[in-house]
């Protein structure tokens, strides 16, 4: 629910249910009390009836001494005021004034003959009036007042227990929204704070959701999905933190050795006391080579570290699939007859693409490379651009050949597969790392920077790249690219 209407909601609790309350309550008293006012009416008129068979005697209409009506007090109840009057209205009898008077005087009553025999109620009891008859003759008129002084006490006490009741009602009404607004609006409210300031002091606590108003929950979805990204991009920050440092520590490395060399050599060189000819040719070969090496190394690092840029952009252009990989897979010949290793090509696609062709050709470059310098001679050397709607060549290792058929799907995969050498199980993962070497032999004439490199600008193409490996068949590195459509 959202808070508006939430709110709006618990407002009008808070007003409808105390007039509900109210109305509940008013009802109830008054079907209470008209059943009490029916019980004590029989009661009264069974009184009443009692008295008229005493009243109705001349004796009590003819002017007597007010001590003379005393026998009429032990058939009424004491809370009973009875008034006695004359046919022409003189008022000879009064209870209420018994003993007090000195003088026979009329009522002044207009109303003295109306309502005759009619039982009328009042906020004090009830009131009867009725004419004494006697063969035929009007004797006179008498009035008895009822006074109910327990009923008057209980009306009192139930009204304020009716209040008291409106008002338990009430504050419990008013609690209850109290706390489903705390449930659903200060607690969440409450929880967020909390942890947002822990968030801003570098911690991290998850409480368990509690329910709240639709709002309160899209903002601690948003929070948590903001925690989440900042939590994330603090994890990069450290990760590429932790691959500088490891870049900076393997680059150092590497460079320590062929540095070391090229001062030995080179100060060998320079003193000539002690050098044949063919020695100073040898060390020259040997410095140039380490120079060689060491600007390969900076280049890559300087490709690795502009690709790895947000500035970083690539051109993709759409390529005739068939026509391009069968250049990119071209001109390996001769690289592969220096180390005495046979290629074998497997082209099937038709399919376009859109690529960057220029680093394409270098990603090409790097894993030819690695795989001519880990391919011993006599081996061979396959190169594969195989489209989905073809079968992978024959030469893929058995062992590869599910994985590679779903990590293809429906793309088209680069496939370089060397036999003979390969890497163990606990290391390929490791492999990918900038500058990681498994051993001396793999890193001879390597940078360490070219797989790096290679997985780095096929995922800028929105590719992807992984390594296979079995130490019975060889090594497979596979490279996936989307496909368009068909020519």
């Amino acid at each position: 629910m959202k808070l508006k209407n939430y709110l709006m909601f618990s407002y009008f609790i808070v007003m409808l249910l105390p007039l509900l309350a109210l109305y509940f309550i008013y009802t109830s008293s008054q079907y209470y009390w008209q059943e009490k006012n029916s019980q004590i009416e029989s009661e009264v008129l069974q009184e009443v009836e009692e008295f008229q068979k005493v009243i109705e005697d001349p004796k009590w209409f003819t002017l007597n001494p007010d001590l003379s009506y005393e026998p009429l007090h032990d058939f009424i109840d004491a809370d009973v005021v009875l008034s006695v009057y004359r046919s022409d209205g003189l008022i000879l009898y009064q209870s209420h004034q018994s003993g007090m008077k000195s003088y026979y005087q009329f009522s002044n009553d207009p109303n003295l003959y109306r309502k005759i025999g009619e039982l009328q109620s009042n906020t004090r009891g009830f009131q009867y009036k009725d004419i004494a008859i006697v063969k035929g003759e009007v004797l006179g008129v008498y009035e008895m007042n009822i006074l109910h002084s327990g009923w008057s006490e209980v009306y009192q006490r139930n009204s304020s227990f009716y209040v008291v009741l409106f008002m338990l009602i009430f504050i419990g009404i008013y609690l209850s929204v109290l706390y489903l607004l705390h449930k659903r609006l200060n607690a969440p409210l409450s929880q967020l704070e909390l942890e947002m300031n822990f968030f801003a002091k570098g911690k991290n606590i998850q409480s368990a959701p509690l329910k709240a108003a639709k709002e309160i929950t899209q903002l601690q979805k948003h929070f948590n999905e903001m925690k989440k990204e900042i939590t994330q991009q603090q994890e990069l920050v450290k990760h590429e933190q932790r691959e500088k440092e490891w870049m900076v520590s393997s680059l150092s490395h590497d460079l320590k050795t062929p540095l070391t060399v090229v001062r030995s050599y080179s100060e060998a060189l320079w003193k000539e006391n002690y050098l044949t000819e063919l020695e100073k040719e040898e060390y020259k070969e040997i410095v140039i080579k380490k120079l060689h090496y060491m600007q390969q190394l900076i280049n890559d690092l300087s490709i690795y570290s502009s690709i790895q840029s947000t500035n970083y952009q690539t051109e993709l252009v759409e390529v005739d699939g068939e026509e391009f990989f069968e250049m990119l897979l071209q001109g390996y010949e001769e690289l592969a007859q220096n180390q005495n290793i046979q290629i074998n090509t497997s082209i099937e696609t038709k399919k376009l693409y859109r690529l960057d062709p220029k680093q394409m050709i270098r990603i090409m470059d790097n894993l030819v490379e690695n795989g001519v310098r880990h391919t011993l001679a006599g081996q061979n050397l396959s190169l594969a651009a195989i489209s989905s709607e073809h079968q992978l060549p024959d030469w893929v290792f058995k062992p590869f050949t599910e994985k590679m058929e779903q990590f293809r799907e429906n793309d088209t995969v680069i496939l370089v597969q060397n036999q003979g050498s390969f890497i163990p199980s606990d290391q390929i993962h490791l492999v990918l790392k900038p500058f990681y070497q498994i051993d001396q032999a793999r890193t001879k004439g390597s940078s360490g920077l070219g797989l790096s490199i290679a997985k780095l600008l096929i995922e800028k193409q929105n590719g992807d790249l992984q390594l296979y490996s079995d130490k019975n068949y060889g090594t497979l590195i596979a490279c996936r690219i989307p496909e368009r459509e068909e020519k």
